[in-house]
C-alpha cells in the first residue's frame, strides 16, 4: 500500500531493489551508481526522479527473498538502511528544491516527518520510563493510548486488511497472515524506531569520503 499511494503522488522513496529494472541512460545521466551509497536502491532511485525521469511501481512483479532470520542481523539491515536513506536524502534535498517538478517533495517531507516522530516517541518512551520508575514528576506522558488509540488501530486494521486483499490478487493465501499483521506495529514498529533514531544520527556524523560497504547480514544459509 506504500508503494501504491507513493505512485499516486507521483514519485517513490525508493524501488524494491530486491527485484527493479532502470534504464540505462538513466543510470548514465546521473553519473551512475554511487559508492559512497548505503542503499544503493534508494540512492539511485532519488537522484533519477531528481534529474526528471519517473519510476513506477510494478505489483505483478514478484520474486522471492532472503530475509535475516535473526534480531541482530535485522538491526543491522535495518540500521544500516536507515543511515543509508538518510544519506540519500541529505544528497538529493537540494536538487529536489532547485528542481522545476516538485513531486519529490511530498516522498522528502514524509522522511523529515517520520524522522521526527521516531525522536520524539523515544523521547516520549524515556520520559515515561523516568516518571514511573523514578518517580519524577512529568505530567502528560503516557504511552497507553486513550479514545484515539482505538481509532488509530482501527485505521491500520482496515489499511492491513485492504492491503492483503489487493495482494491476494498476485500472492494466493496471504490473508491467512492476517492475524501476525496485527502486531506487526507493536513490534516492528519499535524496532523501526529505534533503527530511524540510530541511523539518521549515524549518517549525520559520517564522513562523505567514505564508501558504502557492508557485511550482509545472515539469511538464513551458510
Amino acid at each position: 500500500m506504500i508503494k501504491r499511494t507513493e505512485t499516486v503522488f507521483g514519485s517513490l522513496f525508493t524501488v524494491s531493489g530486491v527485484i527493479c529494472a532502470f534504464r540505462k541512460k538513466a543510470v548514465q545521466g546521473v553519473g551512475g551508481w554511487n559508492p559512497r551509497a548505503l542503499t544503493d536502491d534508494v540512492d539511485l532511485t532519488l537522484r533519477i526522479q531528481a534529474d526528471g525521469w519517473s519510476v513506477a511501481f510494478q505489483p505483478n512483479a514478484i520474486c522471492w527473498i532472503l530475509m535475516p532470520e535473526t534480531f541482530r542481523g535485522l538491526w543491522m539491515q535495518r540500521v544500516r538502511w536507515s543511515e543509508g536513506g538518510a544519506l540519500a536524502v541529505f544528497e538529493v534535498t537540494k536538487r529536489i528544491f532547485s528542481f522545476k517538478d516538485r513531486k519529490l517533495l511530498a516522498i522528502w517531507a514524509n522522511f523529515f516527518v517520520s524522522t521526527i516522530w521516531a525522536y520524539m516517541m523515544l523521547i516520549c518512551l524515556v520520559l515515561w520510563i523516568l516518571t514511573t520508575f523514578a518517580h519524577m514528576r512529568i505530567m502528560g506522558l503516557d504511552p497507553f493510548p486513550a479514545w484515539w488509540g482505538v481509532v488509530l488501530s482501527a485505521t491500520y486494521l482496515l489499511q492491513a486488511l485492504i492491503g492483503l486483499l489487493l495482494d491476494s490478487r498476485y500472492e494466493r493465501g496471504v490473508l491467512k497472515h492476517i492475524f501476525w499483521v496485527i502486531w506487526y506495529p507493536i513490534v516492528f514498529w519499535f524496532i523501526q524506531m529505534i533503527c530511524a533514531v540510530v541511523g539518521t544520527f549515524k549518517a549525520l556524523i559520517r564522513c562523505n569520503k567514505l564508501k558504502g560497504t557492508w557485511v550482509s547480514p545472515d539469511r538464513g544459509f551458510r
